[in-house]
């Protein structure tokens, strides 16, 4: 049995989940949150394996793309090229990307790429932060990847093309996730934590924009960690 630990950093607070996986299927053993300046205590006092780390960053770098046809490991030079062209300031970073429009066999043309980047100097004082406790992070993943893989694994809504509002204290992060892949990502902010009328008047603009320059009509709008909790309508 494989046991694992995820951390996740979510405004203020952290929230802890110790969990078991075997043949394919996680068993969730444990939660534990905690308010962020309590955090280091517990880090220095507990015993932790290899632990995969979810954050909220407040600046990445995110855009879509096309290249031709080809194997990953020339797929990724071409996409790490590509990032370092359009954000020139951005010298050392890690990305991930994923392809939105795969062809299917025997088709040509070019492939259409989302992608997602970050300044390595904010992940080195992630990593720091458990360093200094003896602590190793194996993984470190952005909160959207992960919602957008949750959306994937709903019956609901997998293959489907979802719109969903992530809410992370004043911040409001539209994503649009088609295929279960990440297509688009835009950030707005607000004065409040609780959803007001631009929030949704942004909703509204995201989904125009969607639509006529991605050409992708949302067949959800999702709204996550809202106050009132979260509401799914068609």
């Amino acid at each position: 049995m494989n046991k694992k630990v995820a951390v996740s950093f979510e405004d203020t607070i952290v929230k802890v989940v110790y969990a078991s996986s075997h043949k394919g299927r996680t068993v969730v053993q444990k939660t534990m949150v905690f308010k962020d300046e309590e955090f280091d205590s517990f880090l220095k006092t507990t015993k932790l394996p290899d632990l995969t780390v979810i954050c909220h960053f407040k600046k990445f770098y995110s855009d879509t793309m096309t290249a031709p046809p080809a194997k990953t490991v020339y797929l990724k030079k071409i996409v790490e090229s590509e990032i370092k062209k359009r954000f020139p300031d951005l010298k050392d970073f890690s990305y991930f990307f994923s392809i939105i429009s795969e062809k299917t066999s025997g088709e040509k043309g070019p492939r259409e790429i989302f992608f997602f980047a970050v300044d390595n100097t904010e992940l080195t004082e992630i990593i720091e932060r458990f360093n200094k406790f003896g602590k190793s992070v194996k993984y470190i993943y952005p909160d959207i990847l992960t919602l957008s893989s949750l959306i994937k694994s709903s019956a609901e809504h997998s293959g489907k093309t979802v719109l969903p509002m992530f809410i992370s204290g004043t911040d409001r992060t539209l994503f649009l996730v088609r295929n279960g892949q990440l297509c688009f990502i835009r950030v707005t902010s607000s004065a409040v934590h609780d959803l007001t009328d631009l929030d949704v008047d942004n909703m509204n603009m995201t989904v125009s924009y969607c639509r006529q320059k991605l050409r992708l009509n949302p067949e959800f709008l999702i709204l996550l960690n809202a106050t009132w909790g979260a509401r799914f309508c068609r």
